[in-house]
């Protein structure tokens, strides 16, 4: 048979992917699991049942709860844990499948536990395996622990351990808490490489100490990690904390809870960072917080390059170089008073001056009286050579020129995205645009139109532009349609 020639390795690295529950559907019943496809795959011929019985490792990477709690006999997974031998086990079920006996199994095979993937109801909190969690874990690598409501929903009321695993598991490299919080200690904590934390009570003092335990660290998720009515503690030690091997951070909370936390960081420049901050309801203080967040740690002191995103009530800031990124939103926020608080500090907290390109984005939804605001906003960008604009209010933004120096003084080149139509009034104001920039000693030298798609330019007014170079495409993909303004031919802006 052809299967009969299969390398020994590479029959080897098949039964170790189907041996991996990660990929395992969310239905306890479905045929599509690590534990059942070993099984099936244990029946293919002599040779790989052999195989596959006498592997006690593979056998201790399907320990399927999930499927096994739900028969009715306790047969199968008894045959199951007699195959796995002595080796370490991977675990992975939701306690609403027999409770009982998942607190007695957890409690036989603790010791031996090296990944523990496990669902806890919110109302089973107090159930028998608690006090499993506070013994040693000596062989445990990976902690993912859920705790939520029968909707999935995060608890109310973080689970707080003292103790957790006797502050003893040397080995562990990933912990994932849900509704759990807990004190960190060195026992358990020195070796993590990853951290993601959910609807936990963590103040941001605690954050810290956690941090300052995990050197090795490389990935930290926080998603409302943070007590609701905790204020950044002002008596925090200045001494920031290094984090040499950190690649990434995604943090999912309040804007002052995140600046009291990455505020007191050092992280290498080659770390991504994500953040989704919701405003609270002083913004002069989310301002503060804002300010004190965006000239630490998100300084951008060697970016190069930056989107600068508007809508509603919501700012998005992006490195397009080193990949930091900051959203922040405020959905109970009235619009102006966002503007007039949160753009103006976002701005001022930038190391703007050396940034070359912006990519800037502003909604439609933006009122008429917060344009001036950001047009006296972007007179902090006096580096940018290179304006990428997506914005519908692009008219009321061009139609700004009261300043002198004008606002992004060193721009060269402007580029307008997204736009499907090239109208008589916004020909106009573009070309009145450049026309006063050149009239100030501000030059535009290249207008381009080529992220956005017209059938006719229809832009003859710009042929007294002489020298200024107009790019564009007739149709999405198509190659770019060059001119130079006073050429001679002006109907080529016609075609």
């Amino acid at each position: 048979m052809a299967i009969d020639i299969l390398l020994p390795e590479l029959l080897w690295k098949i039964f170790m992917m189907n041996a991996d529950m990660d990929g395992d559907y969310y239905d306890a019943t479905s045929d599509f699991r690590a534990l059942l496809i070993t099984k099936r795959s244990s029946h293919v011929c002599q040779m790989w049942r052999e195989v596959i019985l006498n592997s006690s490792h593979l056998w201790g990477r399907i320990v399927d709860l999930d499927r096994l709690l739900t028969l009715r006999s306790d047969n199968w997974m008894e045959l199951v844990m007699r195959r796995t031998g002595k080796s370490d086990l991977w675990i992975r079920s939701r306690t609403h499948h027999k409770p009982d006996g998942f607190d007695v199994f957890l409690a036989k095979y603790w010791d031996r536990i090296r990944s523990l993937n496990v669902w806890v109801q919110a109302s089973d909190q107090h159930v028998k395996f608690w006090p499993t969690l506070k013994r040693p874990a000596p062989r445990l690598e990976v902690f993912n622990f859920y705790c939520s409501s029968l909707e999935f929903t995060a608890v109310k009321e973080p689970v707080f351990y003292t103790n957790i695993f006797s502050n003893h598991a040397p080995l562990l490299r990933d912990f994932y808490g849900w509704g759990i919080s807990c004190n960190p200690h060195p026992g358990w904590t020195f070796q993590i490489r990853s951290i993601s934390l959910k609807s936990t009570c963590f103040t941001v003092r605690r954050l810290l100490d956690l941090l300052s335990q995990t050197l090795q660290l490389e990935s930290l998720t926080l998603w409302c990690a943070g007590s609701e009515d905790a204020s950044v503690e002002h008596d925090i030690s200045t001494h920031p904390i290094s984090l040499p091997n950190l690649q990434n951070i995604d943090i999912t909370d309040n804007v002052r809870m995140a600046a009291g936390l990455l505020c007191h960081l050092a992280v290498p420049m080659t770390c991504r960072i994500h953040l989704w901050m919701d405003l609270q309801a002083g913004l002069e203080e989310d301002a503060a917080s804002l300010e004190m967040l965006l000239s630490g740690l998100l300084a951008y002191t060697s970016t190069k390059e930056l989107t600068f995103q508007l809508k509603d009530r919501e700012l998005l800031i992006r490195d397009s170089k080193h990949i930091p990124e900051l959203q922040i939103r405020g959905q109970s926020t009235e619009v102006h008073a966002f503007y007039q608080f949160i753009v103006p500090c976002a701005l001022r907290s930038l190391h703007l001056p050396k940034i070359t390109e912006l990519d800037l984005s502003v909604d439609a939804n933006i009122s008429s009286t917060s344009c001036p605001i950001l047009h006296q906003s972007l007179l902090s960008f006096s580096g940018v050579k290179v304006l990428k604009a997506t914005f519908p209010r692009l008219e009321e933004v061009l139609a700004l020129r009261e300043n002198t120096p004008p606002a992004i003084p060193s721009l060269r080149e402007l580029s307008i995205v997204g736009m499907t139509c090239y109208s008589t009034n916004l020909t106009s104001i573009i070309s009145d645009f450049i026309a006063w920039r050149k009239e100030i000693g501000f030059p535009i030298e290249h207008l381009d139109l080529s992220l956005s798609t017209f059938r006719n330019v229809n832009a003859k007014c710009l042929e007294t532009m002489a020298g200024l170079k107009v790019s564009w495409r007739r149709e999405e993909n198509s190659c770019i349609w060059t001119y130079i303004c006073g050429s001679g031919d002006p109907e080529k802006l016609c075609r």
